[in-house]
Formats: C-alpha cells, structure tokens, sequence
C-alpha cells in the first residue's frame, strides 16, 4: 500500500503541462501547424549546438531551447518468431512535434531558424492560467465550492455517526 502511494505521488509530480507544438517540414523548412496544451515531460538536458530556437516569453522572463528536427525514424517489424528485425527510416518529408515547457504566465512562443531569423510567432496567452484572488469572479466560484465540499464532507460524517449508533442501540 505503502509503495502504491509512493508511486502515484511519483506519477503526479513527473508529469506536468507542456506545449506541444506541431511542425511540418519540407525542403529543409519547418512550417507551424498548430499548438496544444497536455500533460507530459520534457528533455532539454542535452541541445545541440546548431539548430532552430524555440523562445517562451512570458511576464516572468524568458525560457529557451534549441531543437533539430528529426532526420530518420527506428523501426521495428515483429514477425511472429522471436526475431524481431528493424532498421532505419530516412525521413524526407516530416511532421513532428517539439515538447516545450509550459509557463503560466507565457504570451508568446518565438521561432528562430539556425541563422537566427524569426521565422515564427505563437500566441499562447489562451493558455495562461489565471492567478488564485486576481479575478473576483473565480475566487467567488471557488469559495462556494469549498463551502459545497465541506457540507457534503460534514453530512456524510453525520450519516455514519447515526448508522453507527443506531447499529450499537439495536
């Protein structure tokens, strides 16, 4: 049990939101799709040197990353028997997806190509999270919530007490 709840402490906290951000490329050129927001991870420990830009700006500063585009995709083919043969796929035309970092407090996402141009601005201030007490509206909503949740908590401890010693009476 113990390590039950160890494990789903660990899933909840490795997880988190990020941006994940579609691109096609063609002819040596990436091309914006579209953006989503999910839950997931993200692995920038090691960027490479040379490569396209990904920058998050937001009110608190800005994060940034560099990312390649893939060039081949691994593949494998079980067969039935227990060979399972594999090899490389070449890419020529791509569609991939780059994971970034989500910031509660983002506007924009910039896009730089390898020599440094902009090549693309996304909007995401559609995603920002608005701050607990910063809007009226939403701290009302949560405080009658909270309310709800605890006179629900308070009827069902009522509920049981009253089973309970009607049981010890009978």
């Amino acid at each position: 049990m113990k390590r039950t709840f160890l494990l789903l402490l660990l899933c909840l906290t490795v997880s988190a939101d990020i941006y994940l951000i579609h691109f096609e490329e063609d002819g040596g050129k990436i091309i914006y799709k579209d953006i989503f927001l999910k839950r997931g991870e993200v692995y920038y420990s090691l960027q490479p040197e040379e490569g396209y830009t990904i920058r998050v700006i937001g009110d608190k500063g800005t994060y940034s990353f560099m990312f390649v585009p893939p060039t081949f995709s691994l593949f494998d083919n079980f067969n039935g028997s227990y060979e399972t043969p594999g090899g490389i796929i070449i890419l020529n035309e791509k569609s991939f997806c780059v994971r970034v970092p989500y910031f509660d407090d983002a506007k924009r996402i910039e896009v730089y190509n390898p020599t440094g141009e902009k090549i693309e601005e996304i909007d995401v201030s559609m995603f920002a999270r608005v701050k607990r007490g910063s809007n009226k509206a939403h701290s009302n909503a949560d405080a009658v919530l909270l309310v709800v949740v605890i006179i629900g908590i308070l009827a069902t401890l009522v509920y049981f007490m009253r089973l309970i010693s009607s049981r010890e009476r009978s």
